[in-house]
Parts: structure tokens; C-alpha cells; sequence
């Protein structure tokens, strides 16, 4: 009898289990649902609240339209004349000025000024033909006839000086394929709807011999990261068709590998420096074969792997991507899952907050080491209390969640990354996220990947790379970056010199002409 009792225990404790973890997996697929619901019909933005409404939830919609309705203020019927915001008054443009003057004034009237109107005035782009045609004369010696002409022996020693293309028209394309994601088959019919004719493939061949001459330059750039000791990084893929493409996985089934193009930049403390280079993977040798093993550096990045095997670097993860997880589980369609997410998201955002004060505060301060400094010591009496809370209530709620769910996937990745992250508060240079080389390195190249979608070649990325380097590098610098590769193009040889210095070329440079130099304006 009492082996029968044991064995139905035995029975009664297993079919619990099995109706736990069964009930674990239908809460899992539920929220798979909710999710996979929300990812076809709701709001793509990692807001935790906001005025666009579920599709799916009267109840929810009569409370936000009762919320909205509590939010309208009135006022005291007035009249005003609406606020113009002078859009050229920016100091960058050339103002011409037209007067006009009464011909037949009305007898009696005296002049009291002028009414002036201003516009935005736009003239289409010029092209033209220059013909340049050199006086030649002939000379009778003893020795024979001697040809002689008005032209030097060498115009210029440019890479173009003896195409049918100047620079200008060269950096006019590199500026359409790179900061307005211009496939170069879309300027060859814009060019063609203007009436000229210039092939793609002229293009494409004028901008490889651009490459040649601005590398130079783009190495040097990159020289300049590799010494800094506070980087930023990340990645994104790229489809190489030469590399990737389906005719070369028939040939060799072992190249089937997705490309990247990687991002490396300097942080603050350094001129603004942008580095893309081409990898054929994502492992970590690839960023390991470009920092090398030289200089100590702060690195900021997300969670990946391959920067935290990296020597002589000290990873700084960003609370960005871990907001982000809590974003996606309060989307759950479990109520405590949502109200946990809420408070992790409305502490984070607290944190940054926080760290806005300070830079608000500190806004009069030069930034040099004292700032930096200070900057440090405010972050340590006022954003690592939030933080050390932050990881409290993880510590506190991690043994409690479903395995495998949304919100156990953003207490772990958090957890994961508490060792590193406090690394935040070592200097003051270092932020919060790693935005700066998302949204200001990786997403120009995204843009445009999503026009000219892929590379024929691993060459044709590495100049694609390349040109993206001296591009943003210029912008975050504060120059007209075409004007800044014309110049670039018209003044440095087309094969590299060693005796020819190039740093007088970069970015930064206090050699750079006033007029490739953009006015700065808040």
C-alpha cells in the first residue's frame, strides 16, 4: 500500500512538472504572438508611450483619447501674426541685392527707406565645356625645327589632369554616392536628362582613380584612431556579389560568408576621425588586425563579442541597446512583465537625464582635462546612484522570471554586462551609449546600401570604404566635403610620394582654404 502511495506521489510530482513547463511554454508562445502581432501592425519606435494606438484594443483606445482630451489647454482668443524663421539668414550664403526705386514718386511723398523681402534663391547645377587651346609655334635652327607652345610642360599633376573630366565633376559624384546615396546608374540618367552624356562606367572608373589618389589621406585618417585612446566601433553587413554573390558560392561553397564593413571613429577628446574598412567576417580578428596591440584604449560599443576579446581595450557597452531589450519585453502581453520593463525603461531614462543636467551644467567650462574631470566627479555623485539601483532590482528579480522569455533576455543581457558598464565612470570623455557611431558612422552607409544594395567587387567596397572615410570625415570636421575633394583632388599627385606630405591634407588641418569651411550654426 504504501509503495502505491509513493509511486502516485511520485506520478502526481512529475505531472506537475510537466504542467509547469507546459504552462511555461504557452506564456512563451504568447508572447511570440504579441510580439510577431506588434511587429506587423504597431509602431516600429522604442517608446514606452505615445499617441499612436493599438489596432486591437478599444478599451485601451477610449483611455488614450480620454488622456489626450485632459491635455487641451485653452487660452485667450488673441490675434498673432505667425512667427517667420529666416531661413538664409545662416551667414554660409551670398546675398545679392536688387533695389527698386520709384521712376515718378507721387508729388508731395518723402522717402522713408526701403521694404526689404528676402528669398531663398536656387540656380540648377552648371556644367560646361572648357576648351583650352595653347598658342604652338615652330622654330628653324640649325638643328632642325623645334616645336614650342604657351601650355607648361605639365598642367597640373592631378590624377585627372589628362581625362576629359575635371574634379569638379568627380567630386560631385563621389558627394551624390555618398551623402545622397545616389547609385551612380541614377546620376547617369540624372545627368542624362540634362543633356550629358556620362557613362556609369566613366564614373565608376574616375571614382576608382580618385581612390587612388585620396588613399593617402584615408590611411592616415586611420593612423590616427588606431593611436587614440577612445574609439568607438560597430558594423553592419555588405553584400559583395564577386565575393558572395551566387556565382561565387558555385565556384567555392566555402566563400558563402556575409561581408562587413566595419566602423572605427575617435570619441571625444579627438578630432572627429571615420575609418570604414571591409571584412570578410565578423569574427574579432578582423577589428584585432586593425587596432593591433599597441595603445590602451577605451573602446564603446554594444555587447559583441569580438570587441571584448580585443587586447589592450577596455569595453564600455551602451545603455542604449540594454533599454532596448526592456522596450521589446514590455511589449509582452504579460501585465508584470509590462510593469517591470516600465520601471527599468523610466530609470534608464532618469540616468540620462541625469547626465544631461551635468553637460548643461558644465556647458560654460572649456573642455579640457579640468572639465573632463569634473565632469567625472558629477557623474559619480549623481548618475551611478541610479545605475547601482538599476542593477539592484535586476539582482533582486533575476531568479524570478520565465526562462527563455523577453524579459528574462533583457535582465540577462544587462546582468552580462555589469562588469564592463561601470567602466562609464573611469574618465569623462566616456557616454552613456554608443548612438554617436550608430547613428552618425553606421547609418549614412546603411542608407545608401539601401540604393546601391551591394559591391561587384571586394575593390569596389574598399573604394566605396575608402571615399565614406574622407566623406564623413570631412562633415564631422565642418567642411563642404565636395568642394573639400576637388580641392583634394586638384592638389595632390596621383601616385603617392613619400616625400610629399599629406598631412596638411587631412580634415583638420589649418591648411585647408576658408571657402571648403562651413559656418558653424546651433
Amino acid at each position: 500500500m504504501e509503495a502505491q502511495v509513493q509511486a502516485l506521489l511520485k506520478q502526481h510530482e512529475e505531472d506537475e512538472l510537466r504542467h509547469r513547463k507546459d504552462q511555461e511554454r504557452i506564456a512563451y508562445l504568447q508572447e511570440l504572438i504579441s510580439m510577431r502581432t506588434r511587429t506587423i501592425f504597431a509602431k516600429k519606435a522604442e517608446q514606452s508611450s505615445g499617441e499612436q494606438l493599438s489596432l486591437f484594443d478599444d478599451i485601451e483606445l477610449a483611455h488614450c483619447e480620454a488622456v489626450l482630451e485632459e491635455k487641451i489647454e485653452h487660452v485667450k482668443a488673441h490675434d498673432r501674426k505667425p512667427k517667420r524663421k529666416d531661413l538664409v539668414n545662416s551667414g554660409s550664403l551670398p546675398v545679392v541685392t536688387e533695389t527698386y526705386d520709384f521712376e515718378s514718386p507721387a508729388e508731395g511723398s518723402v522717402h522713408i527707406g526701403y521694404k526689404t523681402v528676402r528669398k531663398l534663391i536656387h540656380k540648377p547645377e552648371e556644367f560646361y565645356i572648357l576648351e583650352q587651346r595653347y598658342e604652338t609655334r615652330k622654330i628653324e635652327d640649325e638643328y632642325g625645327t623645334v616645336i614650342i607652345s604657351t601650355a607648361p610642360e605639365n598642367l597640373t599633376d592631378d590624377a585627372f589632369s589628362d581625362t576629359m573630366i575635371d574634379t569638379s565633376v568627380v567630386s560631385h559624384v563621389i558627394y551624390g554616392k555618398t551623402v545622397m546615396a545616389l547609385p551612380l546608374y541614377r546620376q547617369e540618367q540624372d545627368l542624362a536628362r540634362k543633356g550629358i552624356n556620362l557613362s556609369r562606367q566613366t564614373m565608376s572608373n574616375a571614382v576608382f582613380k580618385a581612390y587612388d589618389a585620396i588613399k593617402p589621406v584615408t590611411d592616415l585618417i586611420a593612423d590616427y584612431i588606431i593611436k587614440a585612446d577612445n574609439c568607438r566601433a560597430d558594423e553592419t553587413r555588405l553584400n559583395i556579389i564577386g565575393l558572395n554573390g551566387d556565382k561565387a558560392r558555385l565556384a567555392n561553397p566555402d566563400s558563402a560568408k556575409t561581408s562587413y564593413v566595419w566602423l572605427y571613429m575617435t570619441a571625444t577628446g579627438y578630432h572627429p576621425a571615420y575609418c570604414y574598412r571591409v571584412g570578410p567576417s565578423r569574427k574579432y580578428s578582423v577589428p584585432a588586425a586593425f587596432f593591433g596591440t599597441g595603445t590602451d584604449r577605451y573602446l564603446q560599443t554594444d555587447d559583441y563579442g569580438a570587441y571584448f576579446r580585443l587586447e589592450n581595450v577596455i569595453n564600455v557597452p551602451c545603455w542604449a541597446h540594454i533599454r532596448r531589450y526592456f522596450v521589446t519585453a514590455q511589449k509582452s502581453g504579460r501585465h508584470d512583465y509590462q510593469t517591470f520593463s516600465g520601471k527599468m525603461i523610466a530609470m534608464i531614462d532618469t540616468m540620462f537625464k541625469a547626465e544631461d543636467i551635468i553637460l548643461s551644467d558644465l556647458s560654460s567650462m572649456k573642455e579640457d582635462e579640468k572639465y573632463y574631470i569634473a565632469r567625472c566627479n558629477a557623474r559619480k555623485r549623481t548618475v551611478k546612484p541610479i545605475m547601482e539601483s538599476i542593477y539592484k532590482e535586476l539582482d533582486a528579480i533575476k531568479d524570478s522570471v520565465l526562462p527563455k522569455s523577453l524579459l528574462a533576455k533583457a535582465v540577462n543581457y544587462a546582468l552580462d554586462l555589469k562588469e564592463d558598464i561601470f567602466h562609464f565612470f573611469d574618465d569623462g570623455r566616456l557616454t552613456l551609449t554608443n548612438n554617436q557611431a550608430e547613428r552618425e558612422g553606421i547609418k549614412p552607409l546603411v542608407i545608401g546600401r539601401k540604393n546601391w544594395m551591394f559591391s561587384d567587387t571586394v575593390k569596389g567596397a574598399e573604394v566605396t570604404c575608402g571615399m565614406y572615410s574622407l566623406i564623413e570625415t570631412a562633415l564631422h570636421n565642418n567642411l563642404n566635403p565636395e568642394k573639400y575633394v576637388s580641392w583634394l583632388l586638384g592638389s595632390l599627385p596621383y601616385q603617392e610620394r613619400k616625400d610629399f606630405d599629406y598631412t596638411i591634407y587631412l580634415p583638420w588641418s589649418e591648411s585647408i582654404p576658408d571657402d571648403i569651411k562651413l559656418n558653424k550654426t546651433k
